[in-house]
């Protein structure tokens, strides 16, 4: 799971897939959380973050989602 508060095309998460396939290890499961390519509305720093999924509650749905299929559970929602 990578998180950034900045643009996923080309940021943090872009750099670790592509560290990974430079390593050649299997990154199929590496998640990136972060802005997506696409306007976002203005508004409060912590409206905007929980609209799009990057607050504390959206990054811990993020990472128990990702657990579970991990798991093979089936995906639950809180």
């Amino acid at each position: 799971m990578t998180v950034e508060e900045g643009n996923l095309q080309g940021g943090f998460g872009s750099a670790v897939l592509e560290s990974a396939n430079d390593a050649r290890i299997d990154a199929s499961r590496v998640r990136r959380l972060g802005l997506p390519d696409r306007y976002v509305e203005h508004g409060e720093r912590g409206e905007l973050l929980a609209d799009l999924g990057l607050d504390a509650d959206g990054i811990l749905a993020a990472c128990r989602e990702a657990a579970g299929r991990a798991a093979g559970l089936p995906h639950v929602t809180a």
